[in-house]
């Protein structure tokens, strides 16, 4: 069963906002990566200016760095021996480009994936 998490200050949520927004910037500043951040939008209870939060909501665009399918595989591949090299299995191909993705590019996530 899940356990909901404690709530979290404000002032909390935005240190963690301006350390995501930060990472972004090291993400997209990044030529070996597949993809870039486009667009970052923010939603939820953050909106509203409550004192306390359950969580972060934050939704991510991102942008491919390739044109057609030749230099999308070259664009990932990296990334993917990244993954592998760092211990990362992967069930199938689906899950082998989304880890690869989530190795390299996550910047939602602040545990080791």
């Amino acid at each position: 069963m899940a356990k909901a998490a404690k709530p979290v200050s404000r002032k909390s949520a935005e240190g963690v906002l301006r350390e995501f927004l930060a990472r972004i910037k090291t993400v997209n500043g990044r030529e070996d990566l597949a993809y870039r951040v486009e667009s970052v939008v923010i939603f939820g209870s953050y909106l509203k200016g409550v004192p306390h939060l359950n969580d972060l909501d934050l939704g991510v665009e991102l942008t491919g760095k390739w044109n057609d399918d030749a230099s999308y595989h070259s664009a990932c591949r990296p990334s993917m021996e990244r993954a592998r090299s760092s211990g990362r299995h992967f069930r199938n191909v689906v899950d082998e480009n989304r880890g690869a993705l989530t190795a390299e590019e996550s910047v939602a996530h602040h545990q080791p994936v």
